[in-house]
């Protein structure tokens, strides 16, 4: 019986070693990582890798030269490697909290086991000299105790300071980013109806005020291989197209001074095209105008055909979404935020809101749709933060860039559903025939109407906002200017022809391009204010691009560029 207690005690202080081992390891190791978190909070205080000076001085040149490809690209680089930079600190954090937790966890647990292996009856020839000896071990374990938890403590204090310096760094950067990079889509015209598809053109791109004839305002024109009505979209010196027929549909890259074809790329695989609608007359394979971030260019058509170039055109991914429920075939255009692409696939069942990682073409998100539409997306910023605005047959919605959350919708619309929202001054504005024209005032997760307009209205033709005014074109050739406050009817005019393409606004003037190929350009206010006509001498339904003083048009079968200083600046 002695020698079973004596084996019995044996193990017990084996057992009580291995822990008291594994606490003090636990400990150190737990200490080195306390000690790590705070070198890191530390370092992202005296280093912030999203606001590098070298980088502020690159931006500021490039501001002064926003011509130089090669600096935009330095800089470019260097961005990368500073947002690589914070997303190691971030990894360092969150690894380095997941290990402490981990060392402190197997620190109390030996600690624990030692203090249930003491409250065993002790062999009586371990006991201490000293009752005193009993308190201090007492004490001892309490002060490892407590160390423990102050270490614990301290260390997620630094984490969560190392955190919001980061993320708060982040969010600022993020901005910067948008105003010094990301505001690059601004100085051009990267998808259908300009910067985030509001049809206002940077202030800086305005056409001069020269006005002389059609025959010397049009600098070139090239013919466009093949039909469509896709929109011009251009970045730097490269204007995108896409055409294409049941059988062939491509991409076209031109050269912005001369008309040049740079690239021109077939789509690499074809949809079943005796499953196609029959869409020759009207509105062919090729509506959807297509998308660019300055790295890659985006394009899809009627087939549901999604492709993804570089800006050399070189062939980056491809997506088959399937053909779609659809009559007319898939027409709404693409757009992108950041380094997200949006497809918004309406169509009679299965409709959606795709979130495609620009770089891959893999999903990031995906949410439900309800009705069909050939209406495009607009990614305006309001008070209340980057709203991605979609509408179709039924409703004006609203979604989360970043993670497809629905924000706010309203029913509020009807009928074949093509006129894409507008944004300016706190309000988005919607429009179809069959329906109404309704402004819509944002107010948090509640928007309201704020009124309604049920005269003569598109149906193709998106609305035109500014903070005074909203500009509705129709298919029968009434031009229409409502108070944007109230609703009102401020004036209207009669075009020769109809609008199916949408007006756009550059510095105080709006471009409208009527059905006829004419260019109709007119001053806003309170009264029609016309200033030019410019002939294309052929049928047109394409959105004007302006772009560094330039407006490019798509004809029936060519593309113009239309200059409108005699000196051709």
């Amino acid at each position: 019986m002695n020698d079973l207690i004596q084996k019995f005690n044996l193990h017990e202080k084996t057992v009580y070693a291995v822990c008291r081992t594994v606490a003090v390891v636990a400990a150190v190791f737990s200490l080195i990582i306390c000690v790590l978190l705070i070198a890191n909070y530390l370092q992202t205080r005296a280093i912030d890798p999203l606001h590098s000076q070298a980088l502020e001085t690159l931006v500021k040149r490039l501001d002064q030269n926003p011509g130089d490809a090669a600096l935009r690209e330095q800089i470019r680089a260097l961005h990368l490697l500073s947002r690589k930079a914070y997303f190691v600190h971030q990894w360092q954090l969150r690894s380095g909290g997941v290990l402490l937790l981990i060392g402190v966890i197997v620190m109390l647990a030996a600690l624990k086991i030692m203090q249930n292996l003491q409250r065993q009856a002790p062999n009586p020839e371990d006991f201490p000299d000293s009752n005193n000896a009993w308190e201090a071990l007492e004490q001892a374990r309490n002060w490892v105790v407590g160390l423990s938890v102050f270490i614990l403590g301290l260390a997620v204090i630094f984490a969560i300071l190392s955190y919001r310096e980061m993320s708060g760094a982040f969010a600022e950067s993020g901005e910067t980013e948008t105003i010094a990079l990301n505001n690059e889509p601004l100085k051009f015209w990267p998808n259908f109806r300009g910067p985030g598809g509001n049809g206002v053109a940077n202030a800086e791109d305005v056409p001069g005020d020269g006005i002389i004839d059609s025959a010397h305002a049009i600098v070139w024109k090239v013919p466009v291989p093949r039909p469509g009505l896709s929109s011009p979209v251009v970045w730097e010196n490269h204007l995108f197209l896409t055409g294409g027929d049941k059988h062939l549909r491509e991409v076209y890259c031109f050269d912005t001074a001369s008309g040049e074809i740079l690239w021109q790329r077939a789509v690499g695989f074809t949809a079943d095209s005796a499953s196609l609608p029959d869409l020759e007359t009207y509105p062919g394979y090729a509506s959807p105008s297509v998308a660019t971030n300055g790295r890659y260019v985006c394009a899809i058509f009627a087939s549901g055909e999604l492709i993804c170039f570089d800006m050399t055109g070189n062939e980056i991914w491809t997506r088959d979404l399937g053909i779609p429920d659809n009559h007319y075939g898939h027409a709404s255009s693409l757009i992108m935020y950041q380094q997200m692409l949006f497809v918004q696939y309406d169509q009679n069942s299965n409709s959606k809101l795709y979130a495609l990682e620009a770089a891959t073409g893999k999903t990031a998100w995906e949410v439900p749709r309800s009705d069909i539409s050939w209406s495009s997306p607009i990614c305006v910023n309001t008070e209340n933060g980057v709203q991605l605005i979609l509408a179709n047959s039924k409703t004006v919605d609203a979604y989360d860039p970043q993670s497809g959350r629905r924000l706010w919708t309203l029913d509020c619309m009807g009928g074949e559903m093509g006129p894409s929202p507008a944004f300016a001054g706190g309000m988005v504005y919607a429009a179809n025939e069959n329906a109404a024209a309704v402004a819509i005032r944002l107010n948090g997760s509640q928007p309201e109407i704020a009124w309604e307009f049920d005269g003569d209205l598109p149906d193709t033709a998106s609305p035109l906002a500014t903070d005074r005014y909203v500009f509705l074109a129709t298919s029968y050739g009434l031009l229409s200017c409502l108070d944007a406050k109230t609703g009102e009817k401020l004036w209207e005019a009669e075009l020769d022809y109809g609008c199916y393409a949408s007006p756009v606004l550059a510095g105080n003037r709006v471009y409208a391009m009527d059905s006829g190929g004419v260019l109709v350009i007119f001053e806003p206010g309170d009264t029609y204010q016309p200033v030019a006509e410019i002939s294309l001498g052929e049928k047109s339904d394409c959105t004007p691009a302006i772009v560094g003083g330039r407006i490019y048009v798509r004809g029936k079968e060519y593309l113009y560029c239309i200059v409108l200083n005699q000196d051709g600046t």
